[in-house]
């Protein structure tokens, strides 16, 4: 879920997977809402298509040493740079 949402627009989300892996939207979308555990096919295109990401997926765990991160950690990043950017907070 955390890959989809970080790589994946909203708009047609499921489709975009299915065009680009060839499983099935509906079967992307049960993975996505947690009704059904992600299949061999959907892991190996994640992996497949955004390799900075198979590490993580496979582990729980980064290498930022070998490009391996996570969509939480660059989230964070992110969200670090918003806020030190932040007008609010560069007044206090």
């Amino acid at each position: 879920m955390e890959i989809i949402d970080a790589v994946v627009p909203t708009h047609r989300r499921f489709k975009a997977l299915e065009e680009l892996s060839g499983v099935r939207a509906q079967t992307w979308r049960s993975i996505y809402e947690g009704r059904q555990r992600a299949t061999e096919e959907a892991i190996l295109a994640l992996c497949k298509h955004w390799p900075k990401y198979a590490y993580w997926l496979g582990t729980g765990m980064t290498d930022e040493d070998h490009g391996h991160s996570s969509p939480v950690l660059e989230r964070v990043e992110r969200d670090r740079k918003t806020l030190r950017r932040s007008p609010e907070l560069q007044a206090k």
